[in-house]
């Protein structure tokens, strides 16, 4: 079922176009030339979402752009709060599910530097259970270097998107639950 109600599941295809919009503080008028753009890119005759669609998905994306800013604000010894975080509208959860059994992704950028030294930057998504879920800003900073470390070095040379080599840092944290 999700979270979704009547409007919002038809805009779903455009949640990349749209959370970027949200990041970039973009006009209504600028976001919907961003999801026309992807439109094309899908080889779609029409958007096949209407306002209301989109104006859910935006609210969404509005609440995890506004989470991310309020965890980059945080001090690491800072306890993570509801405010850090926001529920992602793509999820097959309900909210009763999701406030029960809670499960996070954290999505970050990781910079991964290859053996030639050339670097790339790379979005990854880590995921975490209730009980598994830092309690302050810095575990969970340190929690993610972790994995970021690990992704690098497991990935492959010639990735695009899981490239491999040694992070050397990572950044942009967002907190979705699902």
């Amino acid at each position: 079922m999700g979270v979704l109600g009547k409007y919002g599941g038809n805009a779903l295809k455009y949640y990349g176009s749209i959370l970027a919009s949200a990041y970039a503080n973009l006009s209504t008028s600028d976001m919907w030339t961003s999801i026309r753009s992807a439109q094309a890119n899908y080889g779609l005759a029409t958007p096949g979402a209407s306002a209301p669609d989109v104006s859910v998905i935006r609210g969404y994306a509005n609440r995890i752009v506004a989470g991310a800013a309020a965890l980059d604000a945080a001090a690491p010894d800072d306890v993570i709060t509801s405010d850090m975080m926001a529920v992602a509208p793509y999820t097959s959860r309900d909210l009763n599910a999701i406030s029960t059994t809670p499960v996070y992704q954290v999505r970050y950028l990781n910079t991964v530097q290859a053996d030639d030294g050339s670097t790339t930057e790379v979005w990854n998504t880590s995921v975490f259970t209730a009980t598994d879920f830092p309690s302050t800003v810095g575990d969970l900073q340190d929690a993610i270097n972790a994995n970021a470390t690990e992704l690098a070095a497991q990935g492959i040379e010639s990735s695009t998107t899981t490239p491999r080599g040694v992070s050397v840092a990572t950044s942009n944290y967002e907190i979705t639950l699902v």
